[in-house]
């Protein structure tokens, strides 16, 4: 049952990220220009920071407000980073060093797949002890995919995979029945 759920979880995901422009798809990313850079759920310092970007790291771009960039994350929900320590890149300024490609070695994309669904399951599970869906299922949902993000930036920075690579991750798993 709870790999049937994980399934689900990560169709859903496979949803959303097709519904709405993919990083993968987009031609507009943001490129970190320091190391720890917060990314929050929403544009101001008094928004709740979710995880750390890496200098180099490469996040899918989907607006801005104000003095912030707008970011795709796993969860499907937009986060933000400071436009103080990050840059626009077009799809034409992508370096051969940003190293916009997943593995070539299935073995280590299937691992970085698995270990993502781990992932996954851990953040419902932390979101249900912390604010149970039968109390309020709005925000154990926030803190679930709060938690997503956290989780699965974190997976993605111990693989040293980009950000903006996690939907071509996503569908080929899926596609290869992982």
């Amino acid at each position: 049952m709870r790999r049937a759920h994980i399934a689900a979880v990560l169709v859903l995901l496979t949803v959303a990220v097709h519904l709405s422009p993919t990083p993968a798809s987009c031609r507009e990313y943001v490129v970190m220009l320091s190391r720890n850079i917060n990314i929050r759920t929403g544009p101001g310092t008094d928004r709740v920071i979710i995880g750390r970007a890496w200098k180099g790291d490469i996040f899918g771009l989907s607006g801005e407000t104000g003095n912030w960039w707008k970011i795709h994350m796993f969860s499907g929900d937009d986060r933000y980073v400071s436009k103080s320590w990050a840059a626009k890149l077009t799809e034409s300024q992508i370096l051969k060093g940003h190293n916009l490609r997943l593995p070539a070695d299935v073995d280590v994309r299937l691992a970085m797949y698995r270990d993502i669904e781990s992932a996954l399951a851990r953040a419902r599970g932390e979101a249900e002890e912390l604010i149970s869906a039968s109390l309020d299922v709005e925000r154990n949902g926030n803190v679930e995919r709060i938690l997503e993000d956290r989780f699965v930036l974190e997976v993605l920075s111990i693989y040293s995979i980009q950000p903006a690579l996690f939907p071509d991750l996503i569908e080929e798993g899926q596609d290869a029945d992982w």
